[in-house]
């Protein structure tokens, strides 16, 4: 893929003319860390393939039938891979979960030993995995949360405090959390709850031998509700609500738990109003699968809004629940979010962030100084000493962000005829796979170091090691507390029109990729499209250019 000529941007997205389920939708889709894929579908079956590069295809790459697991008896929702990969969840429409597990020293066809797990009344949406691969979460129509031990297939906790479909859920890497996210415009946080007398608000610290089950096993509880943000008064004579102070840093080698939190409580503030986050049940949105970075340092939220309901995707610091640090104007709601599962060096040498100051504020100030695109691109909208990589799915398109540029690296739309569904990155952060209704799939092909240079494992922050049992080895983290009280108004509506993306379907059939690259907004559009990395450049047709959609700061 060279940069600058659009034959060479076309040839890194195609649609293989592969009938992945006999045309039946695709429903949800996963990779293996051995470059495994499995995909769910409409028709009940889970299929495992193989891709291999081949230069005599014609679309690059090979792709082979591996085996088909049959137990479900309706729909596959969603299909996920255990850290390890030594298991493989699976949710229905039949109210079930299976794992299978993939027999020691077999080939990569023994896929079998299904164990059953039942507790949902209603069809399963979206399952995620505990970093150690001990505990599983799953989130259904039955507007339940059920944490499951994987050890003895049984439900260690059941939140039902969500009022409508839970369509999205994701563990925390540090293993500490659970986030879902419903069509009652709530998002919800569970973690290890504080015992009664004891003050502070941080989470006493894991045992040395303690996997996730166990922590779960020890009492978990919903201790943050994200779901409103409070507006300062558009035109009032009053002053604006006061920010809360916030508190002071959690140590770098925990994982810090938001005070308890209700999205229903009044607005702080004579005058000032609550705005919801997150857009309702009138969004026909088959998911919502929030997602976790890689180094347990943010979590982005799809299906949000702005207060006029402006779609648009959030973000959020860890441990900083109380209001989002950034938002990302989409041109329709976004449905999942994936990130890559490598880190990245930065492009641009930055000046090291003070290590008292939590990421939400330095976000804030990253964004609130940069008013254009060229300015926006000359430093990271979020400040980190590496760069993450993430691909936020529409209805209809895929954009791919990074930590450091204010604009997206990539917008790849009009691929399909029919609703994409899900996606998922590869092992080794070059594939990216995204499945639609209309039975087909996109496979999104990065050339190596296209989207940087891996950090070294020995500069890698994990949060934890190897996905095993045992002792939890953690390294220090850049410590976040919770942001400032949000004081946004009416200029950050107007910011998200001012950036937003006009949807753009092709007429020609799938096999005609595209990619299309947004085009600046504001009076400098050459120069700031010049601040793009030239490495995802595209050619954009003049006559029918877009505008450039960029992160926006939630903070005034």
């Amino acid at each position: 893929m060279s940069a600058g000529t659009s034959n060479a941007v076309r040839s890194a997205v195609c649609v293989p003319e592969v009938s992945w389920h006999a045309l039946s939708p695709i429903m949800t889709v996963d990779v293996r860390s051995c470059g495994l894929v499995a995909t769910g579908s409409s028709d009940s079956e889970i299929r495992l393939w193989r891709l291999k590069d081949d230069i005599s295809s014609a679309h690059g790459v090979a792709i082979r039938h591996v085996q088909s697991l049959t137990n479900h008896q309706g729909p596959v929702n969603i299909v996920r891979f255990s850290p390890d990969g030594a298991y493989l969840a699976s949710g229905s429409d039949d109210k079930s979960i299976i794992l299978w597990r993939h027999k020691d020293g077999a080939d990569e066809a023994s896929w079998g030993d299904a164990r059953l797990l039942l507790g949902h009344r209603m069809d399963v949406c979206d399952l995620a995995w505990a970093p150690d691969g001990t505990a599983l979460v799953s989130g259904s129509v039955d507007n339940r949360v059920l944490v499951w031990d994987v050890r003895t297939l049984k439900v260690a906790c059941d939140f039902a405090e969500h009022s409508h479909y839970v369509q999205g859920v994701a563990w925390a890497p540090c293993g500490r959390s659970v986030l879902s996210v419903s069509t009652d415009r709530t998002c919800r946080v569970y973690a290890h709850t504080i015992p009664a007398g004891k003050k502070g608000g941080k989470a006493p610290p894991a045992q040395p031998d303690a996997s996730v089950a166990d922590s779960v096993q020890r009492g978990w509880a919903c201790t943050a509700v994200l779901g409103k943000r409070v507006l300062a008064p558009r035109e009032s004579k009053l002053p604006p609500a006061v920010p809360a102070a916030a508190p002071a840093a959690a140590p770098a080698d925990t994982c810090t738990q938001p005070p308890p939190h209700s999205s229903r409580e009044a607005a702080a503030g004579d005058g000032a109003t609550a705005s919801r986050l997150f857009l309702g049940d009138g969004v026909q949105t088959f998911c919502r699968r929030p997602a976790w970075s890689p180094d347990a340092q943010v979590v982005v939220i799809p299906c949000g809004q702005l207060d006029r309901g402006a779609p648009t995707t959030l973000v959020f610091a860890r441990g900083a629940f109380d209001a989002p640090i950034a938002h990302l104007p989409v041109p329709k709601p976004t449905i999942a979010v994936r990130f890559c599962p490598l880190l990245f060096k930065l492009r641009r040498e930055q000046p090291a962030p003070e290590a008292s100051q939590p990421l939400s504020e330095r976000a804030a100030e990253t964004l609130g100084g940069a008013t254009d695109a060229p300015a926006a691109s000359a430093r990271p909208w979020l400040p980190l000493p590496h760069r993450t990589v993430w691909a936020v799915l529409t209805a209809d398109s895929i954009l791919v962000y990074d930590s450091e540029s204010a604009l997206p690296l990539a917008v790849v739309q009009g691929t399909h005829f029919a609703p994409l569904t899900d996606l998922a990155w590869a092992a080794d952060g070059r594939l990216l796979v995204v499945t639609s209704h209309d039975g087909y799939a996109t496979l999104i092909r990065f050339d190596e170091g296209q989207l940087g240079t891996p950090l070294p494992a020995a500069e890698q922050p994990l949060v934890r090691a190897q996905p095993a049992p045992g002792a939890p080895t953690e390294r220090p983290l850049t410590p976040c507390a919770a942001s400032p009280a949000d004081e946004c108004c009416h200029a950050a509506a107007e910011a998200c029109e001012a950036h937003n993306l006009g949807a753009h379907v092709h007429a020609e059939a799938p096999a005609a990729d595209h990619v299309r690259e947004p085009v600046a907004a504001n009076a400098a559009a050459p120069d700031a499209l010049a601040a793009l990395p030239t490495e995802l450049s595209a050619c954009v047709d003049p006559a029918k250019k877009k505008k450039r959609i960029s992160p926006v700061p939630i903070a005034a």
